[in-house]
């Protein structure tokens, strides 16, 4: 709970997160639900990125990972490189034998770090995406 402010202002600056919606029952719950898949990355006592992601529970041996995030100013110094692979060096200690993760087509900077550097691929899944907000 500590990093509350410093996480949600990242959501909110580079996400654009309504604040008024991320509250602080909301982000407890989050850090409880992905649990050793949560991990922050700071300079200082100042937190620059987070990761989150979570496995299926369920024996097939999946992981997820579901939110990157990294501080304008900090990008381009491996942060994102290094929760990632933090991330996935908890999966494997968990017994997961793969990981999926769905990264926009226009979103370079993620693509760049999960394609080139940690190298994932398309491989057999097409993932598909709804909006459930009023259009």
């Amino acid at each position: 709970m500590e990093d509350f402010r410093q996480v949600k202002e990242l959501l909110v600056n580079e996400l654009g997160v309504d604040p008024e919606n991320f509250t602080r029952d909301k982000f407890a719950a989050a850090v409880e639900y992905f649990g050793r898949y949560y991990l922050v990355a700071k300079v200082g006592e100042r937190v620059v990125g987070f990761v989150s992601g979570f496995d299926d529970g369920v024996g097939l041996f999946h992981g997820y990972m579901g939110r990157l995030v990294v501080d304008k100013e900090f990008r381009n110094n491996g942060i994102g490189r290094e929760l990632v692979e933090r991330c996935l060096g908890g999966f494997k200690d968990a017994g997961v034998n793969s990981v999926i993760v769905g990264v926009r087509r226009d979103n370079v900077a993620s693509r760049r770090i999960f394609e080139g550097k940690i190298g994932f691929n398309g491989g057999d899944y097409f993932l598909l995406y709804k909006s459930l907000r009023e259009q």
